[in-house]
């Protein structure tokens, strides 16, 4: 079964039955007693690569349980960290680039050829499975 559409924010906290934990979106699939989830995790982790056209920077990643991503598209809300440290809010990457000017910081702020993909990742058996998408 799949479900189109849907928006998941880091600031919704939705109680999963039967744990103790939350995540930021939580589905019950009908004739199935189990729910199936997806928390937005801390990137960082997955951050410790050098950037290249083979080792991407993680943008999101997701840890999920019952849900397979099989899509994702950025949202207009995403935020921007100049190197100077201006935040620059509701960043639309649509088009594949954004430009804009750091007055704080004199300079220009820039991303270009944007794109993603969706890559898995799982962790030991021994530890806490997470999936980067």
């Amino acid at each position: 079964m799949v479900r189109d559409l849907v928006t998941i924010s880091v600031e919704d906290e939705i109680d999963i039955d039967g744990s103790r934990g939350v995540a930021n979106f939580v589905i019950s699939w009908p004739g199935s007693h189990n729910q199936g989830w997806i928390k937005v995790v801390d990137p960082s982790p997955f951050s410790s690569f050098p950037t290249s056209s083979d080792h991407p920077t993680p943008l999101v990643v997701f840890e999920s349980r019952g849900v397979d991503i099989v899509g994702w598209h950025p949202s207009t809300d995403i935020q921007v960290v100049s190197e100077g440290g201006y935040v620059f809010d509701d960043v639309d990457l649509g088009e594949g680039e954004w430009a804009d000017y750091d007055e704080e910081n004199d300079q220009s702020v820039s991303i270009l050829n944007f794109s993603f993909h969706l890559s898995t990742y799982k962790q030991d058996k021994k530890k806490k499975k997470k999936s980067k998408k």
